[in-house]
């Protein structure tokens, strides 16, 4: 069976995790490995759980798991992180890299990237096109539609987009509540 068949099957999963701190990659794969060196610049190592490649690129990293096939690796060349990682690095909650999944023809966040259901969420579903906020008995991700490999670079952006649309709306309703909340104590007030 070719490979490019065989990412397009519905129960496929391949990871992907992009970091975007290079040191402290380097440092949560430290216990890993090292299998094999390959001349595309992707290494081979073995963790607890499993074996996985990885390749630094400028400025971040991109760890797959075995079942990538490293001749489409070319498409993590040149990604735009610089957003993802304004996004990441929110205060309180910093976190330097994004674990996502390719099922069948689609790109999706993972349980580690858990976003809450927000109010409205089937009514901004109805409006999107390039994505969707997608929920599951124990999160929201974030999925968009990716027609083959050779479209990663753009439904990855679309995630990016998901992730700015998700915590504008988040903090427009948190803005909300303490306006309402401060009418509501100042209304409160009056009344005594």
């Amino acid at each position: 069976m070719e490979r490019k068949i065989f990412l397009n099957l519905p129960f496929i999963c391949v990871k992907v995790e992009i970091h975007l701190n290079i040191l402290e990659f380097r440092d949560s794969i430290s216990n890993y490995i090292i299998i094999e060196r390959r001349e595309d610049e992707w290494t081979k190592i073995r963790g607890i759980e499993d074996e996985y490649y990885y390749k630094e690129f400028n400025g971040y990293a991109v760890l797959v798991s075995r079942d990538f096939p490293l001749e489409k690796g070319y498409i993590f060349d040149n990604l735009k992180v610089n957003k993802l990682r304004e996004i990441l690095h929110r205060p309180g909650k910093v976190k330097y890299y994004i674990t996502l999944e390719i099922t069948g023809n689609y790109l999706k966040t993972t349980e580690e990237d858990c976003l809450n259901e927000f109010p409205g969420i089937d009514i901004v579903n109805g409006m999107l096109n390039d994505f969707q906020f997608e929920k599951d008995e124990c999160c929201v991700k974030i999925v968009t539609f990716m027609e083959n490999l050779e479209k990663f670079k753009d439904s990855f952006e679309n995630i990016i987009k998901g992730f700015q649309l998700y915590y504008s709306i988040v903090g427009k309703q948190e803005e909300m509540a303490i306006e309402i909340t401060k009418r509501f104590l100042t209304n409160k007030q009056i009344k005594h």
